[in-house]
């Protein structure tokens, strides 16, 4: 892209004639998403930069409308400068071609007008009366992480911008702002985007982030009773449940050293059982995960087993009291 710098050094031909302008400007493509589980996403295509939609009364006296018409010939492919002066002073720079320059001839009381088809091919360069450029996104705002669910938190990255001095955010869920600051965790699952506006003293120019995906929030799942077993018990004993484990995930536990091990599926419901490996006297910090779900932690703390628990009950016996048998998380 030209600089404003750049831009002004060149020299240019003044259009007469003119009768309007018309607006013009970049617009970003829509591209929209449905994935088969959520809501449809929507993502930033192609950019065009617009058009000069002019009028003028045809004059073949004028410089600038016999430049206009040598641009026009279908054998000439060249990008032309262009400078727009606003009534204020305010310029805009770019470069564009020119695809054709019809002209219309009406009745007696009628000019005879041209359309001059304008077709900009490049960033528009804005520089404001009192001589300031705008800031321009050198690079463009980014959301972190790129993907998230209900309950994560985004970062916010203001990108890039020529001539700024400050930068303002928004975030919009589907359309809808939720926040200005440089974090924001969305109450809901959809399109979530950052919009930055940089401002100096030549103005501001806003800009917007590709959309990142929120989705649903994640299921956590859930350790159930009896979270006890007894001294010495065989491999395979009920330890604890596991629930809230999403369809077609398998849980997993920590730690696998084969004290506790997984058993059960899907249909009968996922447990934690004891495995084939003494558990000692201690603690076992016990965790279970499983993709597409929160994980979830329980801490069972053991007594003695083996022949240690065997003397201690023993000794219970002799003095006339009864010793449970069984660990309680």
């Amino acid at each position: 892209m030209q600089s404003a710098a750049a831009y002004g050094a060149l020299s240019y031909t003044k259009i007469g004639g003119v009768e309007s302008i018309g607006g013009f400007g970049a617009a970003t493509e829509v591209v929209t998403f449905q994935p088969l589980k959520g809501p449809q996403q929507r993502y930033k295509g192609p950019t065009d930069h617009g058009s000069l939609n002019s009028t003028l009364a045809v004059d073949d006296a004028d410089a600038g409308q016999a430049l206009l018409a040598v641009a026009s010939q279908p054998s000439n492919a060249g990008l032309y400068a262009v400078r727009v002066t606003k009534p204020d002073g305010a310029l805009r720079y770019f470069q564009m071609r020119v695809f054709g320059m019809p002209e219309t001839i009406g009745a007696a009381n009628w000019m005879i007008t041209a359309a001059p088809v304008l077709e900009i091919n490049t960033a528009i360069v804005k520089v404001s009366s009192n001589g300031t450029t705008a800031p321009a996104f050198t690079i463009q705002p980014l959301i972190s992480p790129s993907t998230g669910s209900v309950g994560t938190t985004f970062i916010a990255s203001n990108g890039a911008a020529s001539d700024a001095t400050s930068f303002t955010r928004r975030w919009l869920l589907n359309g809808s702002q939720i926040g200005t600051g440089t974090t924001v965790t969305p109450y809901a699952a959809d399109s979530l985007t950052l919009e930055v506006t940089a401002t100096g003293s030549g103005g501001s120019s806003p800009t917007t982030s590709n959309a990142v995906t929120v989705a649903a929030a994640l299921p956590t799942l859930t350790i159930g009773g009896p979270l006890a077993f007894a001294s010495g018990a065989a491999a395979g004993t009920l330890v604890a449940t596991i629930g809230n484990v999403p369809t077609g995930a398998t849980p997993t536990l920590t730690p696998n050293d084969g004290r506790l091990a997984i058993a059960g599926d899907a249909t009968n419901g996922w447990k934690v059982v004891v495995g084939l490996t003494v558990a000692n006297a201690g603690t076992i910090a016990l965790a279970v995960a499983a993709a597409g779900a929160r994980a979830s932690r329980q801490q069972f703390r053991l007594g003695q087993l083996g022949l240690t628990r065997l003397s201690s009950a023993w000794q219970s016996r002799r003095s006339g009291r009864r010793t449970p048998s069984t660990m309680q998380a």
